[in-house]
């Protein structure tokens, strides 16, 4: 019973640092997942900063390249295409998502 309780608690206070932190925190966490190749987290990461401002393009793009690092080219060029909706003078997004149609286009032929 009170391991129950106090695991409770931990889950709690766990839960509440995630959503105190703010959009660039969040966004500098996944970064440092990346460092680290932890692209399934970083990807988790995202989602939440995704949830917290929608309308934040790095996020898209951040998540975008995690998914691409994973072989997810159909997530990516959809994030990717997020983001440029929302910063479409983002040069540099665009090439990402190009890569993104060249990996497609090779796994289709």
């Amino acid at each position: 019973m009170i391991e129950r309780i106090f695991f409770s608690f931990l889950l709690t206070i766990s839960s509440f640092k995630v959503y105190s932190q703010s959009v660039q925190e969040l966004l500098k966490d996944g970064n440092e997942l990346f460092t680290h190749n932890n692209f399934s987290q970083a990807i988790l990461v995202f989602d939440r900063a995704i949830h917290m401002d929608p309308k934040n393009a790095d996020t898209y793009f951040s998540r975008g390249y995690a998914k691409f690092n994973l072989g997810d080219y159909k997530g990516s060029l959809t994030d990717y295409t997020s983001g440029i909706q929302i910063k479409p003078n983002h040069s540099r997004a665009y090439l990402w998502r190009g890569d993104s149609y060249r990996k497609l286009n090779a796994h289709t032929q």
